[in-house]
């Protein structure tokens, strides 16, 4: 079928999937999809029956208008791609660095679990994968990280399920079917054989305390619902219970510079807030999968990170849970984020008793949007202040408050 000029990509409209402004790739009628002719594209479609180009339905993206980065380079100036370093390289400014071949092999807090399987399927699997200009835009302007600790961080777009049969092919050449299988996200179907299952989005690798990757959580994009009625999740676990469950293990956020943390550690809810926590203040931050769900593993977890510390007997530990949601219920007993927060406070007592709970004003819901605001105070409270606050309504008591200053970006 031959093309119509118009439907030629050109420099008032480029390929929405590498840019091109040649006309070398082109729209399908009703810009249902595009047939780009990029081969570095390759793996976000199907070969054309002329084998030409790449079939790629735009359906499929929730981006029309920009160019979609290849796996393994960055967008340079003017949009124009180019190579990309190594992924996570050793410097002390991308602290999430581990190379797979030669990662530390601690000892990890669930033995039936092969960690090391994991990490490095993970790690393969971010190599494969690229990062949407929908989500490296959410991330530099509303988290407000910059363009080299996104980079730094292995965040990634686990694209639509139907995008990603080479992504698996590519990695069963890298990894047999058994290692696979055992690692959370990859299942057998009986019909279409090896699958890596979770809903599309935002990618967040999990990293354990020895900067093992030991999962991923998703940020769901709703655009990929089915229907308006189909309830999209926020986040999710790549998971395929009950072979590989995800185990929902801790996220370790390193700061820019680990040689010069501060002696201090936050802990907060959700991987997403624990790294922009330690883009700002220059510590580590521990971060759960929901305030009440710190697992078994948190006493180890927190033992290890400590080891990076010079004096780990005075770092103090800062519980950083979202201050709107502390509070009373009209029955009379602590909100829920009330009572995990204490109970997390205790489980950390046994550990240290260099423990407060942090609070800032109640306008911003996380510490992290306060930050972002251009909050530098807040105000630790004491374990013991907060038993008393749990036993009944009433205010917390006044205090010396604490300046987190403006961590790696600017101090």
């Amino acid at each position: 079928m031959p093309v119509r000029t118009e439907d030629r990509c050109n420099p008032a409209q480029p390929c929405p999937i590498c840019g091109d402004q040649g006309q070398h790739c082109f729209f399908l009628p009703g810009r249902r999809a595009v047939i780009c002719t990029s081969t570095a594209h390759a793996h976000l479609g199907r070969p054309t029956r002329n084998g030409h180009g790449t079939y790629i339905p735009l359906r499929t993206l929730s981006d029309r208008t920009g160019p979609v980065p290849v796996p393994g380079h960055v967008s340079g100036r003017n949009g124009q791609l180019g190579p990309a370093g190594p992924l996570w390289t050793t410097s002390q400014a991308q602290p999430h660095d581990c190379d797979p071949a030669t990662d530390p092999s601690p000892a990890h807090p669930d033995p039936s679990i092969d960690w090391s399987v994991r990490n490095q399927v993970y790690r393969a699997l971010i190599r494969h994968l690229a990062l949407h200009p929908d989500h490296r835009t959410h991330l530099l302007t509303e988290r407000g990280f910059d363009a080299r600790w996104v980079q730094a961080h292995g965040y990634r777009t686990l694209p639509h399920p139907s995008l990603r049969h080479k992504l698996v092919q590519q990695l069963a050449q890298q990894f047999s079917d058994q290692q696979l299988l055992q690692v959370p996200g990859f299942r057998a179907h009986p019909r279409y054989g090896l699958q890596l299952v979770g809903w599309p989005g935002l990618l967040i690798p999990i990293i354990g305390p020895d900067r093992s990757v030991r999962g991923c959580q998703v940020r769901c994009d709703p655009t990929h619902a089915a229907s308006s009625a189909e309830t999209v999740p926020r986040y999710t676990w790549l998971s395929s219970p009950p072979t590989a469950p995800s185990g929902s293990p801790i996220h370790v956020a390193f700061p820019a510079r680990p040689g010069v943390a501060r002696p201090v550690l936050f802990l907060t809810e959700g991987p997403l807030k624990a790294d922009y926590l330690a883009y700002r203040s220059g510590a580590f931050c521990l971060a759960s999968a929901g305030v009440s769900n710190w697992g078994p593993h948190l006493e180890s977890d927190v033992r290890q990170v400590l080891t990076y510390y010079d004096r780990p007997d005075q770092v103090q530990l800062l519980i950083a849970n979202d201050c709107q949601d502390y509070g009373w219920l009209p029955n009379g007993r602590p909100s829920p984020v009330s009572a995990a927060t204490y109970q997390l406070a205790v489980r950390l007592l046994a550990l240290t008793d260099r423990v407060a709970i942090l609070i800032w004003p109640r306008e911003w819901k996380g510490l992290d949007d306060y930050l972002r605001a251009g909050g530098r105070w807040v105000r630790p409270v004491p374990v013991l202040a907060w038993a008393q606050f749990q036993t009944g309504p009433g205010t917390l008591p006044s205090g010396p408050q604490l300046e987190l200053g403006l961590g790696s970006k600017l101090s």
